[in-house]
């Protein structure tokens, strides 16, 4: 729905000058300092979080990473991937959006 030229010029309006992708503004794994020590209160205050995404979404690889980063500093994580769908079907798919609300749902009760 948006183009890749579209996504870059929101990034480069969103992020400090002359910054990248691998900002810790835009990469929750830049900067192992900041990560650490959000990961350490994250842990301390019991929180769980939950990571939603598809395979067709661009950006599949940073969030099973970034599953994956919280769960070795010791976060309750989970994470709920799908195939065959593209980032935000939600908008545009009620079933799906009804299939994220009862997930979502879930995970608030359970914490």
């Amino acid at each position: 729905m948006l183009p890749h030229s579209g996504t870059n010029r929101l990034w480069d309006l969103a992020l400090p000058i002359g910054a990248d992708r691998d900002h810790k503004y835009s990469n929750p794994m830049a900067g192992d300092d900041h990560s650490s020590d959000n990961c350490d209160r994250i842990r301390e205050l019991e929180w769980q979080v939950i990571m939603i995404g598809c395979d067709g979404d661009p950006l599949i690889d940073r969030q099973v990473e970034f599953v994956e980063m919280l769960k070795k500093k010791g976060v309750q994580v989970i994470g709920k991937f799908s195939q065959g769908d593209y980032h935000g079907v939600e908008v545009m798919e009620l079933s799906k959006a009804k299939s994220l609300f009862v997930s979502l749902k879930a995970f608030i009760e359970c914490n």
